[in-house]
């Protein structure tokens, strides 16, 4: 998946060599299956097929109905078959020959884009791949692969972890000190000048984030700079999404990785980062992105809708504030709340 993970225990597992073993393979399937910058993977041959039924396996399935079913809620602002559209921009393996892209090229890219071209078959698993669709799982698959360590870690009778992949998390049972877990949520402010993947050209060096999004004692950390809200985590998993990490610096204006479906653009509106609470990873990645791609007036009231644990990090002149859903206020009450009253400032 080009990135790092991570497992804590608080437990002595014993024989840990094939624990680690069973942990790098169900990344190594994983990867297989979704990854869009190995040609040989299960989803580079889906995305150069020709229009038709192919099976899927398991995982594969379960992570793009997670996707489909986002998409539907969001109305298309997320969308797992942006594929084409993240490569006009410089987000995905292919290098584009021109940017950045014109309307004409995104106009086209749209054309042979969008969910509700594709449909899934659930007995046999398979996905319908009408012709040109290139499908792009990287804003949910490693959630998902979160949630397989953990299940890796259960299967062996383990009951107090944590587990992080490319800065999301999951956490079970107390940490060493007898304690739910503590995380700590990043700040936009503790991004360096290596977590911007492209120059104003559009040509650069796409380079792994130094630090895991969320600070977790026992790991590397940033230089300390405005560090975000701390809190406790047992038995829940914790995602953000954000505009910080890789993004395009083009006549002066920031444009995140992460694109609005609906009409192929980059995002450019103040909400810098969206962190979810959910028992799954799956979905707290999933829904971080799908949040932040709204915005945080749509994203608000679809939280609240779908009652998502949601905190929002906003950018304010030349200072952050916060807001979230009452959901999270619940959550965050239990542990260290980050602040007492909405739009508080970091």
């Amino acid at each position: 998946m080009g990135t790092t993970w991570s497992v804590l225990l608080s437990e002595n597992p014993g024989d840990t060599p094939p624990l680690q073993a069973r942990l790098e393979s169900v990344l190594r399937d994983i990867n297989a299956q979704m990854s869009t910058w190995d040609p040989l993977s299960l989803i580079s041959r889906i995305n150069a097929a020709e229009t038709g039924w192919y099976a899927l396996p398991t995982a594969f399935h379960t992570v793009l109905s997670a996707a489909l079913e986002l998409a539907r809620y969001s109305q298309g602002a997320y969308d797992p078959t942006l594929g084409e559209l993240v490569n006009l921009w410089g987000f995905g393996p292919t290098r584009p020959a021109h940017w950045p892209p014109s309307a004409r090229q995104i106009r086209e890219a749209l054309l042979r884009s969008g969910f509700k071209q594709t449909a899934l078959n659930n007995d046999p698993p398979a996905v319908w791949q009408p012709g040109g669709i290139q499908f792009d799982l990287s804003s949910i698959a490693k959630g998902y692969g979160v949630d397989a360590l953990a299940g890796v870690l259960d299967e062996a009778g383990l009951t107090d972890y944590l587990v992080e992949l490319g800065g999301e998390l999951k956490a079970r049972g107390v940490g060493p000190d007898g304690r739910p877990w503590s995380v700590r949520i990043d700040h936009p402010d503790n991004a360096t000048e290596q977590d911007a993947t492209m120059t104003a050209s559009g040509t650069g060096q796409r380079m792994p984030a130094p630090w895991p999004a969320h600070a977790v004692p026992g790991l590397a950390e940033p230089t300390p700079r405005a560090l975000g809200p701390k809190l406790e985590l047992c038995d829940a998993a914790i995602a953000t999404s954000g505009d910080y990490r890789r993004y395009v610096v083009h006549q002066g204006r920031r444009l995140a990785h992460t694109l609005d479906g609906r009409n192929g653009q980059p995002l450019t509106h103040p909400l810098a980062s969206v962190t979810v609470i959910h028992p799954q990873c799956l979905w707290a990645d999933g829904w971080a992105t799908v949040l932040l791609a709204l915005g945080l007036e749509q994203a608000m009231r679809l939280a609240q809708t779908h009652n998502i644990a949601a905190l929002f990090l906003l950018r304010d002149q030349n200072d952050y504030r916060v807001e979230w859903t009452p959901a999270f206020e619940g959550l965050a009450a239990a542990s260290a709340a980050p602040t007492t009253a909405t739009g508080t400032d970091l």
